[in-house]
């Protein structure tokens, strides 16, 4: 995985399968705030794949037989590809609307591939969807400024953004989300609902809301504006005749490490005696960002997380550089808003 903060945007014919970090039950990260270092894994890995295809074949004929490769033979003891491209074959030759087109085709059966999977963690974005989410993850994009997801089968709201027009319309964390304007969530893809929620700013979005405890449902109307996300923010207070820093992350961005690094050379600067950690509400981000983050706190060399991947090895990610804040006793402010 490289550094994230070279994040680059997808190319049209990239195709991005992207596994989301494990989280605690009602934090899972469906959503658009996504672990970013396994995203930029599989952007480099789908680029490099398709630019080896481009070596051997005209730039014309790299379509979707040579793609998936529809001339050699898939068929294996438990599964025979014949099925998908009869299926293939007739959509293109039936479907009531023609012509077919062949690369929504391709993004669809990705798409239907990675949703069968027993997890809610696992998502495919097409290169629409990979702009949108690096967009986000760098934080600027025109919306209502909240993270969603799916819990039990409903759009939910994992968090609102601090400042955001979500917020101040008074939404929360845990929200339901019964409709956009009027249409049934319930049938509508995780991307769908954020097209349909997302819109230039100073038009309006209602969404319709069941909240935990409410005996009805309510309608929510919010004017969507230019959200900028200020992943870091920090002050010094004085409790009890001590010097206390609180820094805030709402989102582990692409700046974020930056900006965390500068907010703690500031706060150093005032001589503080503890620390207080603001996460409520963090919908999570990119991993690598909150592993910098984590190794101002732990020293060089200690684990910071486990991750395992298909085989089931363990690997240690480990903290790094130097750890200014071992020193400093420090609160961690959590929610369910917070991812992992």
């Amino acid at each position: 995985m490289k550094n994230d903060s070279n994040t680059s945007e997808p190319k049209s014919n990239e195709l991005t399968i992207v596994k989301q970090e494990e989280k605690k039950p009602q934090h899972s990260p469906k959503s658009f705030f996504i672990i970013g270092g396994l995203l930029i894994f599989f952007v480099g890995l789908g680029f490099g794949f398709l630019f080896g295809v481009s070596q051997n074949y005209p730039a014309e004929k790299i379509g979707t037989d040579i793609i998936l490769n529809r001339n050699e033979d898939h068929t294996s003891a438990d599964v025979d590809f014949k099925l998908f491209w009869e299926a293939w074959d007739y959509l293109r030759t039936n479907y009531v609307d023609q012509p077919v087109n062949e690369q929504d085709l391709l993004y669809g059966a990705i798409s239907g591939l990675v949703s069968s999977l027993p997890d809610h963690y696992s998502t495919f974005f097409n290169p629409a969807e990979s702009k949108e989410f690096l967009e986000e993850i760098n934080g600027n994009f025109e919306g209502i400024g909240a993270e969603i997801g799916i819990r039990k089968d409903l759009l939910t709201v994992i968090a609102p953004l601090a400042g955001s027009p979500a917020e101040k319309a008074g939404l929360l964390a845990g929200d339901n989300i019964l409709a956009i304007d009027d249409l049934d969530t319930s049938a509508m893809s995780l991307y769908e609902a954020v097209q349909k929620i997302r819109g230039d700013k100073d038009t309006e979005v209602k969404l319709t809301i069941l909240r935990e405890g409410a005996k009805e449902a309510f309608d929510l109307s919010i004017k969507r504006e230019v959200i900028k996300i200020e992943s870091v923010k920090s002050k010094v207070v004085n409790l009890s005749d001590k010097n206390i820093a609180i820094i805030t992350i709402t989102n582990f961005n692409s700046d974020t490490t930056q900006k965390f690094q500068e907010a703690v050379n500031s706060l150093l600067l005032e001589e503080p005696q503890g620390i207080i950690l603001d996460l409520r509400n963090n919908p999570g981000g990119f991993l690598l960002s909150a592993i910098d983050i984590a190794s101002k706190f732990i020293p060089e060399g200690k684990v910071v997380v486990w991750r395992q991947d298909s085989t089931n090895e363990d690997q240690a990610l480990l903290a790094s550089g130097a750890s200014p804040l071992t020193a400093l006793p420090v609160v961690v402010l959590l929610d369910k808003g917070s991812a992992s």
